[in-house]
């Protein structure tokens, strides 16, 4: 079986790395070994991007369906989902505030949303690219969000 890997991360302690693929999952693997430790299968369409929640004991996870998934590596579920009926397209990278409070989604509308990861509630959508975002990711200190898009530009939101 072949499957395609389009993103992966490693994990705050770097013996574990999460990728994500064209088969409706992802995998956690221990580099170590190379062997995958935890496969979670609860995607009802293909995973485009995963990121460590800062503790480093979840994960999220952005979809094809427009879904953002919060998933609890220490119980094995999803803890909160995150959509609008009006979200229409895929969801396409994802990053956290350093508290891990504000979850930062990206969409194939040329959209990136703040989420308030515990409520579940969107806070404010940033609109400027005009292609699909590709990468977003939040400054070291907090304070600013990098965006970059298949139109060729990069953002900074601050």
């Amino acid at each position: 079986v072949m499957v395609c890997v389009v993103c992966y991360q490693l994990a705050f302690v770097e013996i574990f790395t999460f990728q994500q693929s064209f088969d409706r999952s992802a995998c956690l693997w221990d580099v170590r070994t190379g062997r995958c430790m935890k496969r979670l299968d609860q995607h009802e369409s293909d995973v485009n991007a995963v990121r460590f929640l800062p503790t480093g004991d979840a994960l999220g996870t952005t979809t094809n369906d427009g879904v953002v998934h919060l998933i609890d590596l220490r119980a094995d579920q999803e803890i909160k989902s995150y959509t609008k009926p009006n979200i229409i397209c895929g969801a396409s990278a994802l990053d956290f505030s350093k508290s891990g409070r504000v979850l930062f989604a990206a969409y194939d509308d040329h959209s990136i949303r703040a989420w308030d990861a515990v409520k579940g509630t969107q806070l404010f959508v940033l609109i400027s690219h005009q292609g699909r975002i590709s990468h977003i990711e939040l400054s070291p200190d907090g304070t600013a969000l990098g965006s970059s898009s298949w139109d060729g530009t990069t953002r900074v939101w601050a």
